[in-house]
């Protein structure tokens, strides 16, 4: 596995997470 495509998946993750707390915390539902 390459330094890349390794940093790519952690800047995914951490786009993942922050924008899921960012939902979560303005009450938007997501599933209904």
């Amino acid at each position: 596995m390459n330094a890349a495509h390794e940093l790519k998946d952690k800047l995914l993750q951490v786009l993942l997470a922050n924008s899921y707390s960012l939902l979560t915390n303005s009450g938007c539902p997501i599933d209904q």
